[in-house]
């Protein structure tokens, strides 16, 4: 019988400052199988990932991330097989630094679709993690503002790398604990740290009700991420959107609400993403 094989291959672009905004979450396919892209795309979520078909693989160089389907019997098979060999897998710098590859294989279309189904939520996480990685290059490309970076880690004992280009709003000591805010221009965001001196239980309310005491009005809102020690929240404000999470860190709690406002951007989601590349990199300071 013969083998059905599929490869999701999400090629890197070491060139951050040339990955636009809406390149972070834009993956392209290539596929031999209408049914088996449509049946893939159908598992993710597409207000988060852009998934766009290409008809040839004669541009990979200009393409940041590509999903591919192979069958074995297609020209294009052995070129791409040889990274993964296995089963279910993936590769870092598969052609060049910064590329990465994930491989996924099935004896036929029927295993195929069954292994999309049973590995989806790893597929995800697999995409979201490239996605992020993206956007925490990207903000970065300019390096870190050691200055703020200091202050942060002086003022809260805590370490967070601020990239260079954004300036402190707020900084003081408030009722229950701590508060940092810092904003950038073109479009208009916010990301505010507040550190909390109680350990509340991670619910929705306990997050929405820090936001009121905190932040302006909102609406919209649902749970956008859910884990042992941190839960997170999206919705919208006047003329944008914002993500608020609370989580613990070791002994502390902590609070941080990103906001991105523009009323003309259609891709505000991504600058919050971009923004919690940042946040979620927060860590306790060593001693």
């Amino acid at each position: 019988m013969k083998r059905l094989f599929c490869f999701l291959i999400l090629f890197g672009c070491n060139e951050e400052l040339n990955l636009k905004i809406e390149d972070l979450n834009k993956f392209y396919i290539f596929s031999e199988n209408d049914e088996i892209k449509r049946f893939f795309i159908s598992y993710f979520d597409t207000n988060f990932y852009r998934f766009l078909e290409i008809k040839n693989l004669s541009e990979l160089n200009k393409i940041n991330n590509l999903i591919i389907i192979l069958t074995e019997n297609s020209r294009e098979f052995y070129r791409f097989y040889k990274y993964i060999n296995d089963e279910l897998g993936y590769k870092h710098n598969y052609s060049r630094d910064g590329s990465f590859l994930f491989g996924i294989f099935g004896k036929n279309e029927e295993d195929l679709k069954f292994n999309i189904y049973k590995n989806r939520s790893y597929i995800d996480s697999v995409l979201k993690k490239r996605v992020y990685e993206l956007a925490y290059k990207r903000i970065f490309y300019f390096g870190i503002d050691k200055e703020k970076t200091r202050l942060f880690k002086e003022k809260l004992y805590l370490t967070l790398d601020i990239p260079v280009g954004w300036r402190i709003l707020d900084s003081q000591s408030i009722s229950h604990g701590s508060f940092f805010r810092f904003v950038k221009e073109n479009p208009k965001r916010y990301m505010s740290l507040y550190i909390l001196n109680t350990k509340p239980t991670l619910s929705y309310s306990n997050i929405s009700e820090t936001r009121k005491l905190l932040m302006d009005t909102f609406w919209n809102t649902k749970i956008s991420y859910i884990a042992m020690d941190k839960l997170c929240i999206d919705g919208n404000i006047k003329q944008g959107v914002f993500r608020s999470c609370m989580g613990y860190l070791n002994s502390k709690a902590y609070f941080y609400d990103i906001s991105v406002i523009d009323s003309y951007l259609n891709n505000l989601v991504l600058y919050i993403v971009e923004i919690d590349a940042i946040l979620s990199n927060l860590s306790v300071n060593e001693k």
